[in-house]
């Protein structure tokens, strides 16, 4: 059995199911072939680059889940699971599917999406009883024919130019590839209820949008539109619009028609991120409207009218150019999100204090100094934003929220903290760095359901006392401060898996830091490197940048399950070679020490994608440096390099690998020729001595 993994199937919902998804796996165990009774696979999340051949001995297989692998290809031996139903394989690197995929007969789900496809296999369009097929966020440019042969279909995440013939179609969802226009054939589909063609490259929309009659939902965001499409007033069913991430700068005369834009679970009229300098006319006669989001644009103001919708629940207009909003906002008593951040603003609204419903208030980067009385009315309030303004104090009724779950506070002037923060119990995030504060807020301690603080960049030399009470926190920050050392209490915070420390004068870390078992990334840059760090196995993100030390230890190999590793500014000349232990290590930060040679241990890091070792006294890159097939990402300016040569150098990463690679090769063709001609000068030579003893005897 493979080492540490259960390979013993459950029965999960009638399915006798093997799940081995998150496991870092790099290939399947042989042992899971040999559980032929198995119904449900699941082997996502791996890193996967094949599923072997064996697969076809699992012929009870009805689900397949391997989706966010690398898999460049799917075995041919697929073809063979007569009852398979569902077949997950998006987010790989898949080109192609094998031959003999219409054999699955059975198969009703085959999501596809997020890899390299240029085309649909027509093998596709023969499975009868294909229901959902999604071929979103490939590289697909045209319509396939055949289609239409997929009498079942009811959800698509394809098109083509026989649309006509899906009558009974109802979601169509062609979002996220590159499509340059939508086929007319689209606009004479009766029963269509949703249609997304959002994230393509679309500039036009075809005539007829407004035969659609059944349409609930339309999703034109994500192109680049000029305006929305005609007849889109005109749908009297029409729930759903989302047009934002486009080039608008009108919006067309009668949304005041749409009457059944409402629900809350929709995203009611979304037309953010366009050029809109006015409010799309008509909107404030949508009685029934539940949400509304038009951030991301122009606008100079809101109409009153805004004010006065009785179903309103969410309501977001950030990032525009407000410098004012208009009386009446207390009138909406639904709501229960208002975004306004990012505007111009001095003063809140008078009259958010009076909303009994709000749950999220977001204020952040305006122009505040003042918070309006009367905050502590909001008790429904879980989520405040009021970030990035030029507030001295904090509001004094926030802390009597007992149901505030964030509170973010961070970058303005704040040198002190009311008092009360301990009766925050439900407080899970706290956010207060970019201040002046020379202590953490008293109470704070006492918080038994905070999981993340952000205290950094502010003027702390200590630690607050009762810090190992907080045993769900999972991210401490507390980089950019004055402190001098770590107190030993927080290693009894076990459940920490996040620790910045970076920026302050500390020498070394508490010997029990062993014990933070569950630690993934820690930040020691601009601190004296700690060797407790390599005591932590379970690290997967290191920072030590600007430590100035000269050696990294052995010991460094380790933290086998580290991804990222950053040594900038430091002065290193070596790496140990027990950094080829590593083999989990993608991407690495070099840059800026005293390396005169390029160390060859990186040559032996096989899943290294970015290595940057710039501004050293680098003169030659090694040709083994090409073993590291997948490094996309090289960064050697600064350096005196001679070889490659300096015109390669400039072409990027892609050439150095290739010259690299050539080199190599030539080199490995030098050598052989040499060992080819020393055998045969010994040859030679052994010929010589055999005829002079040969004369010798003949004396």
């Amino acid at each position: 059995m493979a080492a540490g993994l259960n390979l013993q199937p459950q029965t999960v919902d009638g399915l006798l199911t093997l799940d081995l998804s998150n496991q870092g796996l790099t290939s399947i165990p042989e042992e899971v072939f040999d559980i032929t009774d198995l119904e449900f696979l699941g082997v996502s999340n791996n890193r996967l680059t094949s599923i072997p051949e064996a697969i076809g001995r699992l012929q009870k297989l009805s689900r397949l889940d391997a989706h966010g692998n690398m898999l460049t290809r799917l075995p041919q031996a697929i073809g063979s699971l007569q009852k398979l139903t569902h077949l997950y394989v998006y987010s790989n690197k898949l080109a192609n599917l094998p031959p003999g995929i219409e054999k699955l007969q059975k198969l009703t789900l085959l999501s596809i999406g997020d890899n390299r496809l240029t085309e649909v296999p027509p093998g596709v369009f023969l499975l009868p009883n294909l229901e959902v097929l999604d071929v979103s966020n490939n590289k697909l440019s045209t319509f396939p024919p055949g289609v239409e042969k997929l009498q079942k279909l009811r959800v698509l995440g394809i098109y083509d130019n026989q649309l006509t013939e899906l009558q009974k179609l109802r979601e169509l969802h062609i979002n996220g590839n590159q499509l340059t226009e939508v086929p007319s054939g689209v606009c004479s589909l009766p029963n269509l209820e949703v249609l997304s063609v959002s994230n393509n490259k679309l500039s036009t929309f075809p005539p007829g949008v407004e035969k659609l009659q059944k349409l609930r939902e339309l999703h034109i965001n994500g192109n680049q539109l000029t305006e929305v499409p005609s007849g889109v007033c005109s749908l009297p069913n029409l729930e759903v619009l989302s047009v934002y991430n486009n080039k608008l700068s009108t919006f067309p005369p009668g949304v005041e028609k749409l009457q059944k834009l409402r629900q809350l679970d929709i995203y009611g009229v979304k037309c953010h991120n366009n050029k809109l300098s006015t409010f799309p006319p008509g909107v404030e006669k949508l009685q029934k409207l539940r949400e509304l989001r038009i951030y991301g644009n122009q606008l100079a103001e809101v109409p009153r009218g805004v004010c006065s919708l009785p179903n309103l629940e969410v309501l977001d207009v950030s990032n525009s150019k407000l410098s004012t909003f208009p009386p009446g906002v207390e009138k909406l008593q639904k709501l229960r999100q208002l975004h306004i951040n990012g505007n111009q603003l001095t003063e809140v609204p008078s009259g958010v204090c009076s909303l009994p419903n709000l749950e999220e208030l977001s204020v952040y980067n305006n122009k505040l100094s003042t918070f309006p009385p009367g905050v502590e009315k909001l008790q429904k309030l879980r989520q405040l934003y009021i970030y990035g303004n030029q507030l001295t104090e904090v509001p004094p009724g926030v802390c009597s929220l007992p149901n505030l779950e964030v509170l973010s506070v961070y970058n303005n002037k704040l040198s002190t903290f009311p008092p009360g923060v301990e009766k925050l119990q439900k407080l899970r995030e706290l956010y207060i760095y970019d201040n002046q504060l020379t202590e953490v807020p008293s109470g704070v301690c006492s918080l038994p359901n905070l999981e993340v603080v952000y205290v950094n960049n502010n003027k702390l030399s200590t630690f607050p006392p009762g810090v190992e009470r907080l045993q769900k926190l999972r991210e401490l920050h507390v980089h950019g401060n004055q402190l001098t050392e770590i107190p030993p209490v927080v290693c009894y915070l076990t459940n920490l898996e996040v620790l910045i420390i970076s920026d302050n004068p500390i020498r070394h870390l508490p010997d029990g830091v062993r014990r933070l078992t569950r630690l993934k990334t820690l930040y020691v840059s601009g601190c004296q490197f700690p060797g407790q760090v390599l005591q932590l196995k379970t690290l997967e993100k290191l920072h030590a940048g600007g430590c100035k030390f000269d050696m990294l230890p052995d010991e460094v190999g380790n933290l086998q399950h580290l991804w990222f590793l950053s040594l900038s500014s430091n002065l290193l000349r070596t790496l140990p070679s027990t950094m080829s232990h590593l083999h989990n290590l993608r991407e690495v930060h070099l840059d800026k020490n005293k390396f005169d040679t390029f160390p060859e241990v990186l040559c032996d890091l096989p899943a290294m994608e970015k290595l940057f070792i710039s501004n050293n006294n680098i003169t030659r890159l090694p040709t083994a440096l090409h073993r590291a097939d997948k490094l996309k990402d090289l960064d050697v300016s600064g350096n005196p390099l001679t070889y490659p040569p300096q015109d390669v150098c400039e072409q990027g990463t892609a050439a150095i690998m290739a010259f690299l690679k050539q080199e190599a090769e030539k080199g490995t063709k030098r050598a052989g020729q040499e060992e080819k001609k020393g055998l045969s000068a010994g040859k030679e030579t052994k010929e010589v001595q055999d005829v002079q003893v040969s004369s010798v005897k003949g004396r």
